[in-house]
């Protein structure tokens, strides 16, 4: 029988609930995490981590895992992969290009977009949280939950003989997808538009080369035989990622379209009447179609007593612009150095209720933003609050956001403080950082004498445009409020 006691629960193997393994356990904590699927879907479902998501990966030392695993072939260039092709069919000549991440962090971030698939990802980031002590159980599926004011208890399943058993935990991060199994059970609502579209997903192998004819793209937006249909290529050689349109609030189901179906609507949005081709199955029990709904909402809280979402849990948005997977990428660093200082006793319990009040405000403003992207690039209605939506730059949406929250203050002067008892790394610009001091002053709103106090996740918690505090008491003064040690 497995260890049944854990400071963290993490209930999901996304992208999510990973990232929260490797970080709960980068900061010394040993989290388990159940997954109710045996492995890893074979689909890619989502493609490409934005910057801010590689700075994530960074930190826990996975940026050169991650480019070395994008896949050889899959585009021709990282470039290649935020470059949509929007047509009726992919046999068009008549076609547009877009550039999804038009411009360049340069200068804001020392990363850049990696086109990695989201199956391959995950890979990575499970070894990763093993290598870093995290236990992480596949074929394990939570069944039930109990929250209690000192901790939270959990049954569980195991799919391989259905043995049961009990989980005691400290906190559960719900990074269990849109259907999350716990939010259903603590009956969180959610807040938003819903679901605006139902797809069926599939990966079809055939050689379309014809049509494609050398032209290189992340995707491809169609109008056939669907609006809203779309391709893009799986490894970059005879497999293609297809989803198209279905409806099952009227009565359609995924039984309505058996092999033969899915591939005459391939041949449609192709544009090849006589195309051979098969569907690759995409789950061990060879499963080939799988539905999926887009839609957009948020969970109405983040924070649960002692359970808080993460990822699609907390928050779904259309996949146009490429926004959802790295957000519960960063749900995951914003939340793993919070737990980790409570459980650790080096902040209070409240610091976590800056979770919700930080990453449900992100959630919602890239929820609109994800909204208007999807009506301007797929001419697929929305929701009626999209209507005079300002649609801003790609890079501000992602790097542009700063958090309002008791895990943030603005004061004025800086020290180190002992009588806290909180370990602080100090680095002095121009000597231990290789960046000119007159640079880092100016791109930090402070003096050349100034200081900054930066949080795990990277985001600055306080600044001293001066450094002139001979008792640093409102260095004291910052961090016993940022750690909620009131």
């Amino acid at each position: 029988m497995p260890d049944n006691r854990t400071d963290v629960l993490i209930v999901g193997a996304g992208m999510a609930g990973l990232t929260a393994a490797v970080f709960l356990a980068w900061h010394g904590l040993r989290p388990v995490l159940v997954e109710r699927h045996p492995q890893e879907l074979v689909h890619p479902r989502a493609r490409g981590i934005n910057a801010r998501s590689v700075e994530v990966f960074r930190q826990a030392g996975l940026e050169e895992r991650l480019f070395a695993a994008r896949g050889e072939g899959i585009v021709a260039s990282d470039a290649d992969s935020s470059r949509m092709l929007m047509a009726r069919t992919l046999a068009d000549r008549d076609v547009d290009f877009v550039d999804l991440a038009t411009g360049s962090a340069d200068g804001v971030s020392p990363t850049e977009w990696c086109p990695i698939d989201q199956d391959r990802l995950e890979v990575i980031l499970r070894e990763r949280a093993r290598e870093l002590g995290a236990d992480v159980r596949y074929g394990v599926e939570l069944t039930a939950l109990t929250p209690r004011p000192d901790g939270v208890t959990a049954r569980v399943r195991e799919a391989a003989g259905g043995a049961e058993y009990t989980v005691e935990a400290a906190y559960v991060v719900a990074a269990d997808g849109q259907r999350s199994t716990v939010r259903r059970l603590l009956d969180i609502p959610v807040e938003g538009p819903g679901v605006l579209l139902d797809t069926l997903s599939m990966v079809v192998e055939a050689d379309i080369e014809e049509v494609v004819a050398g032209r290189r793209f992340g995707f491809a937006y169609l109008g056939s035989p669907r609006q809203g249909t779309v391709i893009f290529p799986h490894d970059g050689k005879n497999r293609w990622c297809f989803g198209v349109p279905f409806e099952p609030r009227k009565g359609e189901t995924v039984a309505d379209y058996p092999a033969e179906r899915c591939l005459e609507l391939f041949r449609e949005a192709v544009g090849l009447p006589e195309l051979d081709g098969r569907l690759v199955p995409q789950l061990p029990d060879g499963t080939e179609v799988l539905p999926f709904a887009i839609g957009a909402y948020c969970a109405e809280r983040f924070v649960h007593g002692r359970v808080l979402l993460a990822g699609d849990a907390a928050r779904i948005v259309p996949p146009t612009g490429a926004f959802g997977g790295s957000t519960g990428i960063q749900d995951a660093h914003n939340l793993a150095w919070k737990l980790a200082a409570v459980v650790k006793g080096e902040a209070g319990p409240g610091l976590l209720e800056s979770y919700d009040a930080e990453r449900r405000a992100v959630s919602e403003f890239t929820m609109e933003q994800a909204m208007a992207q999807m009506v301007w690039r797929t001419g697929t209605t929305a929701s009626d609050e999209v209507d005079g939506m300002r649609l801003w730059d790609w890079w501000s949406v992602i790097l542009g956001y700063r958090y309002r929250s008791g895990a943030t203050w603005a004061a004025s002067v800086l020290r180190a403080c002992d009588e806290l008892d909180v370990e602080l790394d100090f680095y002095l610009a121009g000597f231990d950082l290789d960046v000119p001091t007159a640079q880092w002053a100016e791109r930090h709103g402070v003096r050349d004498d100034g200081a900054v106090l930066v949080r795990p996740d990277g985001f600055v918690a306080w600044r001293s445009r001066t450094g002139a505090d001979p008792d640093g008491d409102r260095l004291v003064a910052a961090l016993t409020r940022v750690l909620a040690r009131d």
